[in-house]
């Protein structure tokens, strides 16, 4: 009977841990493609800026 119970404790852990490391793999993945939409967006941002501020001065472009 203990061999059963220690085998099945054994299990649990182990379902356990692998449902924790899928739960990270996830969140990290998560967490990198939201950093690469944020990067798309400050590109975005700064050409309009760019294009703002050569509008703004009648067309004359000074960086």
């Amino acid at each position: 009977m203990p061999n059963n119970v220690g085998t099945i404790i054994f299990w649990i852990v182990f379902i356990i841990f692998i449902i924790i490391s899928i739960l990270m793999y996830l969140i990290i993945r998560g967490a990198d493609l939201c950093k690469s939409e944020q990067d798309r967006i400050d590109e975005t941002e700064e050409e309009s800026r760019i294009l703002s501020e050569k509008y703004n001065n009648g067309g004359k472009f000074y960086e």
